[in-house]
């Protein structure tokens, strides 16, 4: 979906499947700021953005408008060439910088290579700090676990490079696990790489930290189809945690059946800003 100063841009359809976009005419150019935001639900969203950009080129309005992914950046999962895979998420980017806004926000980007690949981007973690408080500041968990090995890269370097508030402030001594006040234990799986199955699943605890008994919160950035969150939490299961509980910052429509069954049953609660999923009682 793809609005401006909070109204959709696509009011419709024509009979012939053709989108019906609104008129623009409500900016008042030379007092109004344009905020567009992109909430990905699917391609065709990448063409209404490139269709409103060039709208606002013709009003003249684009020097004063800004985007905002409000949700994932599209295709940051494809952040590097895979044999059989195109670097999808490079020309997506491309798209966007084409398009010309000024400046460009994002939140919790999956990995450092949206950023890079995006012009004039500021990058936000204020949901990943939002876990953070969750997680660290009120105590909802013993254990903090990372799934695989991307988000243990990225969040260790999230958590060591900011205080508890979410402002900057080096610290690159403490580990994660200091920071957090709670141990942190590590996923790695291993995928078939021509049908992206998960083909095993092994859990890393660091010497003196014991799963038995304890409440397990899984921190990610984002869920699409969940199959290695409910291959973490079958394992954690295994080992004797008391609940498993997963944080993460994005939910795609994709993943609508993952969060109703609560990952099959595996987890006892999903959180995400703003939103909680639980076991009905």
């Amino acid at each position: 979906m793809v609005s401006i100063n909070g109204k959709q841009f696509v009011q419709g359809h024509f009979p012939n499947g053709e989108s019906d976009f609104a008129d623009l005419g409500f900016l008042k150019l030379g007092t109004d700021h344009a905020s567009v935001e992109l909430y990905y639900e699917g391609d065709h969203d990448m063409f209404h953005l490139q269709v409103l950009a060039e709208y606002l080129k013709d009003l003249g309005a684009m020097s004063k408008a800004h985007l905002v992914i409000r949700s994932w950046v599209p295709y940051a999962q494809m952040d590097r060439k895979v044999d059989g895979h195109a670097f999808s998420l490079k020309y997506v980017a491309k798209l966007v910088n084409r398009c010309g806004f000024p400046s460009v926000y994002i939140d919790d980007p999956h990995s450092d290579v949206s950023a890079a690949l995006l012009d004039n981007v500021t990058v936000s973690y204020s949901t990943a700090n939002r876990m953070v408080h969750d997680v660290a500041l009120h105590k909802k968990a013993d254990i903090v676990m990372y799934p695989d090995s991307g988000a243990a890269k990225k969040y260790n370097g999230v958590i060591t490079s900011r205080d508890m508030s979410g402002f900057l402030k080096p610290d690159n001594a403490k580990t994660d696990s200091a920071v957090l006040g709670v141990p942190v234990i590590y996923g790695m799986k291993r995928r078939d790489q021509a049908s992206g199955e998960i083909v095993s699943y092994d859990i890393v605890t660091p010497e003196g930290v014991d799963v038995n008994g304890k409440r397990v919160a899984i921190m990610d950035d984002l869920v699409m189809g969940g199959r290695t969150f409910v291959e973490a939490a079958k394992r954690l299961r295994e080992m004797g945690a008391s609940s498993v509980v997963l944080y993460v910052s994005h939910i795609t429509p994709q993943a609508s059946e993952f969060i109703s069954s609560l990952g099959g049953g595996m987890l006892d609660a999903v959180f995400t800003p703003g939103k909680s999923f639980t076991k009905k009682q």
